[in-house]
């Protein structure tokens, strides 16, 4: 069994996420959820919609977390309408990890 280790994200640049959305499923995750955290909710949120139709479930996933720490962190009704659906098609998903996150 493959044990999980805990790493505290820290904040990243711009390009550097960018260039983290290029890279696998899990660096792309670590960097929309740092996006999510720590840089501004319009860049943040167009990631995060943009991740939620990905077709990888970890990345699919990863968008339903950072949904929430947005809506938690910013309390932006404007922003959580645009990304409500996004939300309810996480319910739906095929993949049982991201309906649990969503």
């Amino acid at each position: 069994m493959q044990r999980l280790t805990y790493v505290e994200l820290r904040p990243m640049t711009r390009d550097a996420i960018r260039e983290a959305l290029a890279s696998d499923a899990g660096t792309y995750a670590t960097a929309l959820v740092s996006a999510a955290l720590f840089d501004e909710i319009a860049f943040a949120e167009e990631l995060v919609a943009v991740a939620s139709s990905n077709s990888d479930a970890i990345i699919r996933g990863a968008a339903m977390i950072c949904i929430s720490h947005l809506a938690r962190l910013h309390k932006d009704v404007h922003s959580m309408r645009r990304l409500l659906p996004a939300l309810e098609k996480g319910l739906l998903d095929e993949d049982y990890n991201v309906r649990g996150k969503a």
